[in-house]
């Protein structure tokens, strides 16, 4: 197993690739017009962001890192296995900053003093269950928590909302209706857990 002395991670972002990013992510943000709140007292360096995901919520991470990055906090997300086992989407998200959520990865991050955020639940929060709605589905993942104590990294937690009031879970994946999506998930991103069916509400 690699360590973090040899592990390859690129480099911190630089102001243009926020720039870029920013310019890739206006019309998503205008859509969505996110609210944040108490990002003042986010460091700029050395500590663990650590939240939750809603239910889809693919933009989640990016339209936090948006509005970290006009602050002046130029954060690395730990992305989902999944998401790298798609080309194109895989090369957009790296140019975001956005890094493969290993051990190695995060500890060579910490080590650099970089701003770091992390989603435990990754993929299987993400694709939630019936009566999941805003429920943490972390389970034993406290690798975060073990790193954060080695490098004395503060974490600072974070709660994402409102996305969940808007769907209603008509089918997971424990219904056998989506059996052939649990099945392409498994077998092109590595995850046995492939996202609902899902309708809005009000």
């Amino acid at each position: 197993m690699p360590n973090a002395e040899t592990v390859s991670v690129p480099a911190a972002l630089s102001q243009a690739d926020v720039d870029a990013a920013l310019r890739l992510m206006k019309p998503l943000r205008i859509l969505i017009k996110p609210k944040v709140y108490g990002i003042e007292n986010v460091p700029t360096e050395r500590a663990l962001l650590v939240g939750n995901h809603n239910t889809l919520g693919l933009v989640d991470a990016p339209l936090l890192a948006a509005e970290l990055w006009e602050r002046g906090r130029l954060v690395r997300s730990l992305g989902d296995h999944a998401h790298f086992k798609v080309p194109g989407w895989r090369d957009m998200l790296t140019r975001m900053g956005v890094v493969e959520g290993t051990r190695e990865i995060a500890s060579e991050l910490m080590r650099r003093g970089e701003l770091v955020m992390v989603f435990p639940g990754g993929a299987r929060e993400v694709n939630k269950r019936k009566n999941e709605q805003y429920k943490l589905v972390w389970k034993n993942r406290l690798g975060f928590a073990r790193l954060a104590i080695q490098h004395g990294y503060p974490i600072v937690p974070f709660a994402s909302v409102g996305a969940e009031h808007g769907i209603d879970i008509v089918l997971d994946t424990d219904s056998p209706l989506l059996a052939p999506s649990q099945f392409l998930a498994a077998k092109l991103l590595g995850t046995p857990d492939g996202p609902p069916l899902v309708r809005g509400v009000g």
